[in-house]
C-alpha cells in the first residue's frame, strides 16, 4: 500500500489499518498492481462510544477491491 494511504480509520489522531480484504496468493500472482487510496479525510474517533451518534458518515474508509485479470 502506498505510504500515506495505508490506513482505514483515525483513532485519537493516529492512523490505523484495521479493515482488510484477504486475497489468496494464487490470485495475488495474477494481479498486475494493487493500489490503496483514502480519498477523503476521516474523522478522528475517541474512546467515547456515543461520540459519533447521528453523524452522517462512517469513521472507516470504504474498503473496495477490483481485480483486473
Amino acid at each position: 500500500m502506498p505510504e500515506g494511504s495505508d490506513y482505514s480509520r483515525v483513532n485519537h489522531g493516529r492512523k490505523e489499518l484495521i479493515d482488510h480484504i484477504l486475497v489468496s496468493a494464487a490470485l495475488r500472482k495474477r494481479v498486475d498492481a494493487a493500489q490503496a487510496v483514502v480519498d477523503h479525510p476521516l474523522p478522528s474517533v475517541t474512546g467515547n462510544p456515543t461520540g459519533r451518534h447521528d453523524k452522517p458518515s462512517s469513521d472507516h474508509a470504504p474498503v473496495i477491491a477490483r481485480f483486473d485479470l
